[in-house]
C-alpha cells in the first residue's frame, strides 16, 4: 500500500501537469481552454458576450466584470491591431468557453499601449474569458 500511493501522486501531478500547458497563437499571444463547450468557434466580425478579469501576470487586477459575474460586456470581434491582440484570440474560442489567454506586454507597448507601473516586473497582461454568448 505504501508504494501505491506514491505512483498515484506521481501519475495525478502528471495528468493535472500537462493540461495547464498554454498554447502559442499568432505573435507571442499564448492560451490555455479551461472549459471546451465545443460548439463553433467565434468568426471575424462577431458582437461576443462574456464576463472577464483582465490582470498583470502578478495578479494585480486591472479591469473586468469578474470571471462569475452575472453582469457581461459586450464585444465586436475585429481586425487585432497587431500579431497577437485580444481578438487572435477569439478564433480559438467558442460560446460556452472559459479560457486564460496571455497576451504580451512588450507587444502591447510597441501598438501604443501604455506600460505598467515601474515596479511590475509582469511580462504579459493576462485575460480570464468566459463567452456566455456569440452572434456571428
Amino acid at each position: 500500500m505504501k508504494k501505491i500511493i506514491p505512483i498515484i501522486l506521481v501519475s495525478l501531478l502528471t495528468i493535472f501537469g500537462s493540461c495547464s500547458e498554454y498554447k502559442t497563437g499568432e505573435g507571442n499571444l499564448q492560451y490555455k481552454i479551461v472549459k471546451d463547450a465545443g460548439t463553433p468557434k467565434i468568426g471575424k466580425l462577431a458582437v461576443v458576450f462574456l464576463t472577464y478579469s483582465e490582470r498583470s501576470e502578478s495578479g494585480k487586477l486591472l479591469s473586468g466584470t469578474g470571471v462569475y459575474d452575472p453582469r457581461q460586456s459586450e464585444i465586436y470581434v475585429g481586425s487585432p491591431r497587431f500579431k497577437g491582440d485580444l481578438p487572435d484570440a477569439f478564433q480559438y474560442l467558442s460560446e460556452g468557453d472559459s479560457a486564460i489567454v496571455k497576451i504580451s506586454l512588450d507587444s502591447l507597448k510597441k501598438a501604443g499601449y501604455p506600460a505598467l507601473p515601474a515596479k511590475d516586473s509582469s511580462k504579459y497582461i493576462v485575460y480570464e474569458l468566459k463567452i456566455n454568448k456569440v452572434i456571428n
